[in-house]
């Protein structure tokens, strides 16, 4: 393509409309931003930097009545590639929390209802090639027939977009699940 550009600028090199030295300025300037925008599209078209969030649960046998939800962030990024300035915030209604690994950042009460969300910070300079670091653990009470217990995290970082995802602990008889909001 920067070949391309050379034939305008041997015509008008040819018939002396400009000097040599603007006409070898300009071609350099041109042919090196089409360079750029070149390999911009080249590698845009490579690298797909994708961070996941994945929410995980357990039980125990000694402890019935709760139940320990974990969330993990994950660099899903392909080809494997670094994902940097990672920040975001994760949400829970406090109302089932019995313990948590990390302090709330503030609290919001909902509109309606006696839902009182508490709202964790985090942020990680980076991440690396193909890693799984968990952000928090919580022990819940167990949500009981018709209950659910909302999990929420928004996330991003220098190379991706804002990613929000919902997530629903519920009891189906003795076993909990989490689903997709």
């Amino acid at each position: 393509m920067a070949g391309a550009l050379s034939i305008p600028f041997a015509f008008l090199a040819l018939f002396n409309v400009f000097s040599r030295g603007f006409l070898f300025a300009a071609l350099a300037y041109l042919s090196l931003w089409v360079l750029v925008i070149a390999q911009y599209r080249r590698t845009s078209a490579l690298a797909q930097f994708k961070l996941a969030v994945l929410p995980s649960h357990r039980t125990k046998s000694d402890d019935p009545n709760s139940v320990f939800i974990n969330l993990s962030l994950s660099n899903d990024s392909t080809p494997p590639s670094e994902v940097h300035n990672i920040a975001g915030e994760f949400w829970t209604d406090q109302r089932f929390v019995l313990s948590a690994s990390a302090e709330p950042t503030n609290y919001i009460h909902a509109k309606v209802g006696p839902a009182v969300f508490a709202y964790y910070n985090f942020s990680l300079p980076m991440l690396h090639k193909n890693t799984n670091i968990p952000i928090t653990e919580w022990k819940f009470r167990t949500p009981s027939e018709g209950e659910f217990i909302p999990i929420g995290i928004r996330v991003v970082s220098s190379e991706t977009q804002w990613r929000v995802e919902n997530w629903r602990v519920v009891c189906d008889g003795k076993h909990v699940r989490i689903t997709l909001q």
